[in-house]
């Protein structure tokens, strides 16, 4: 199969589906409450857009998008995704009257309670807890998210099914649901676990070397493989969580980060991580180091030259402007982009001090903004590939293709091992349909091989 005829058209992303619980009928898995929850707050939510349709389920869609509803799910950059009722979802939301809407919903807010309450986190209750994060009222969610935070800070050795249940519910939150305390406290907590995670591993060798010299027994030759083993598989997982988190906050606009305090000491963890052998984990801490420099500190003045020179357009484009977002014209955008970057360096060196400023603080996330965007299409490749993974994520898997197959850094190693990193992602994802699994395996067999054109990387 060519790469043209794979993902040919967009898709909603699928959501959680079981059977739908009949009057007074027991709740029986989790999965259910979420996906009765999930129908019935996007029916009250196409309501509340002023979608009153009393027909067909087609009316009740065409409506809900005519008055505005579709665009309100899709302006945030996460959350509900959506969707189109078939007749049985329809004739189920219709039947809900609002005391059965409040039980259900009752029931959601109940089971976090509980979650909240009890101390102990199971690995399979936290899985099943965070998929209602997207269902949740606000109070309720933060209630959640900020039990995940606690335990994560609070544990001595990282809980990975925590680490991955509050990734989860960061990603999906409702609009407004986040505030950005949230996420740069949690970005605070993942660094201080990475500086941790690291050390146990720049300490293997010279303990090695210890244990030769002292004719120590293979215990500890033994301990130290299981140490290096457990170490390296918390690298990969706190990096791939500082990943999605920058990806979040890029995308939610956060700003003014404090420099020293957490930009610049996140920057000085992931570098000690450069050149770490391994090449996934390499391009994990490549891509957070990328990521880092799209969110703007609190460095004022070059703040202020971004806003004079419009250099600021791709940082508070935010996801509804992906979404929306013409794949061809992106990399158009990217050119307005560079040019506006270029703009500003020449305004900043007319400022007082301002070229003697970026010359001395050249770890600001500003300053790297410059650097990177001036260089060349080489540096595009983490912008491409947020909007490549924001179009999977709205469904849009036609867009994703087309970014893909004309992205201009598709020469670039860590584009070309992020495009696979989404592509086994689909891949893997249960609530994709068997079809869509398949054409992400085909188009990935499809990018590895020669026709592609891209150029081979044995990393890859």
């Amino acid at each position: 199969m060519s790469i043209s005829g794979i993902f040919p058209q967009d898709l909603s992303k699928p959501v959680i589906k079981t059977g739908l619980p009949t009057a007074l009928e027991r709740i029986e898995m989790t999965q259910q409450l979420v996906y009765s929850n999930r129908l019935i707050r996007d029916y009250l939510l196409a309501i509340s857009a002023g979608a009153t349709a009393e027909g067909q389920p087609d009316e009740f869609v065409n409506e809900s998008q005519e008055s505005g509803a579709t665009e309100s799910r899709e302006s945030s950059y996460s959350g509900l995704q959506q969707w189109e009722p078939d007749d049985t979802e329809y004739t189920w939301v219709k039947a809900q009257d609002p005391i059965q809407q409040r039980h259900l919903c009752g029931l959601a807010d109940k089971v976090v309670a509980e979650f909240v309450k009890d101390g102990i986190k199971e690995p399979a209750v936290i899985a099943e807890v965070v998929i209602l994060g997207p269902v949740l009222d606000r109070d309720t969610y933060r209630s959640l998210l900020n039990s995940l935070i606690a335990k994560l800070t609070q544990d001595v050795y990282l809980n990975v099914p925590v680490l991955q249940g509050l990734i989860q519910l960061i990603e999906g939150a409702s609009p407004g649901y986040l505030e950005h305390s949230d996420l740069i406290d949690t970005l605070t907590v993942l660094r201080k676990r990475l500086e941790r995670s690291h050390k146990p591993s720049s300490n293997i060798k010279s303990a090695s070397n210890d244990k030769s010299s002292t004719g120590e027994s293979s215990s500890l030759e033994h301990t130290l493989y299981l140490e290096h083993k457990a170490s390296f598989e918390h690298l990969y997982q706190i990096t791939i969580a500082i990943s999605r988190v920058l990806d979040v906050m890029v995308n939610s606009e956060v700003r003014n980060v404090d420099r020293t305090r957490v930009h610049q000491s996140l920057v000085e963890a992931l570098s000690e991580l450069q050149n770490i052998a391994d090449p996934i984990l390499q391009f994990q801490v490549h891509y957070a180091l990328q990521a880092s420099q799209y969110i703007p500190d609190d460095e004022s003045i070059f703040q202020a030259v971004l806003r004079f020179s419009g250099g600021a357009l791709m940082l508070t484009l935010g996801v509804a402007g992906i979404c929306k977002l013409d794949p061809a014209k992106l990399f158009t955008s990217l050119d307005n982009l560079r040019q506006s970057a270029g703009e500003a360096y020449a305004v900043a060196r007319q400022l007082p001090d301002g070229l003697a400023a970026f010359q001395q603080g050249r770890s600001g996330a500003a300053q790297k903004f410059f650097h990177g965007i001036r260089s060349g299409t080489e540096d595009e490749w983490y912008l491409t590939l947020l909007f490549a993974r924001t179009y999977v994520r709205h469904g849009h898997l036609a867009k994703f293709n087309q970014t893909v197959c004309s992205a201009r850094c598709s020469d670039n190693q860590a584009f070309q091992m992020g495009v696979c990193q989404i592509l086994v992602e689909i891949a893997m994802d249960p609530l994709w349909d068997a079809r869509t699994r398949k054409h992400s395996v085909a188009f990935l067999g499809a990018l590895c091989g020669p026709t592609a054109g891209w150029k081979q990387h044995p990393a890859v």
